[in-house]
């Protein structure tokens, strides 16, 4: 799950590119503000997925902990592998909110596409929201693949 760090660069891309399409048509206002709804969803995103960062690096040390152990160190190894159930747990749960925020961003594409489907819309905006969709499409399947490990698990 690397890559937060590109994470922040896009919100603060974001930032500057919604700051420039403000003006004062009124349809303008209203994809600025869902633009702007759009950035609030982001940033709990990327807070969210700083933590299954965080949780998917404890898991890889505990792994790491665990094969380094011999046949008779069943005792640490028990916990561990506790630990480890946990944390899947806390994972699917912050895969869970990042999911349930993705949903809640499309609702606000949904509204947006409605906005430009009245037309004479800037053809920037209508590219920013096109690439907010594929991103949210690319996301969607990998925390699919991510929630797919975790039930494996």
């Amino acid at each position: 799950m690397k890559g937060a760090c590109p994470m922040k660069k896009q919100i603060l891309l974001w930032a500057i590119i919604f700051s420039l399409f403000l003006s004062g048509c009124t349809k303008e206002k209203q994809m600025n503000k869902l633009f702007a709804k759009i950035q609030t969803i982001e940033e709990e995103i990327q807070e969210a997925q700083e933590e299954i960062y965080r949780l998917d690096e404890r898991e890889s040390a505990i792994f790491e902990e665990i094969t380094s152990f011999g046949n008779n160190d069943q005792q640490p190894i028990e916990q561990l592998v506790k630990e480890a159930l946990h944390i899947l747990e806390d994972k699917k749960q912050e895969m869970d909110l990042v999911i349930a925020s993705f949903e809640t961003a499309q609702a606000r594409l949904a509204d947006l596409e409605e906005i430009v489907s009245k037309g004479d819309i800037d053809i920037d905006q209508i590219r920013l929201m096109e690439l907010i969709q594929k991103r949210y499409t690319y996301y969607e399947k990998m925390y699919d693949k991510q929630l797919t490990s975790i039930n494996l698990h």
